[in-house]
């Protein structure tokens, strides 16, 4: 385990309820290691991503969501086959990328212009 995801560990092992407790995180505390670890420790994590640090994953490529053909608000996500993680991506400013263990996936509401990628496996 890396540095960084120790830190998380560490900090997770001191929540008195972690099924209770959701974290949050951004991208620099992020990664497939950590979320799975918390997960099998029942506590629930959502955080921003890298893409150095997801492997190679069902979604569209970055340089294709960057192009300027694609309006702001297009979706694109993944779970994994358990129904665990949910992987999720959308063109803000730059691609925005979340992974959770505590959400679906549900853009609530949707805002005109919004388009969403069909529903993929991990």
């Amino acid at each position: 385990m890396g540095s960084t995801n120790q830190i998380v560990s560490v900090l997770a092992s001191t929540m008195s309820c972690s099924t209770t407790t959701a974290i949050f995180a951004d991208n620099f505390f992020t990664s497939l290691e950590i979320v799975r670890y918390l997960k099998d420790q029942n506590c629930r994590y959502t955080g921003t991503d890298r893409d150095n640090r997801i492997g190679k994953p069902p979604l569209k490529a970055i340089k294709e969501m960057e192009k300027k053909a694609v309006p702001l608000g297009t979706c694109d996500y993944v779970t994994s086959d358990d129904g665990i993680l949910a992987l999720m991506q959308w063109k803000d400013k730059r691609i925005v990328t979340l992974l959770s263990t505590d959400m679906g996936w549900s853009p609530y509401p949707l805002s005109p212009g919004t388009t969403v990628t069909p529903r993929r496996r991990m």
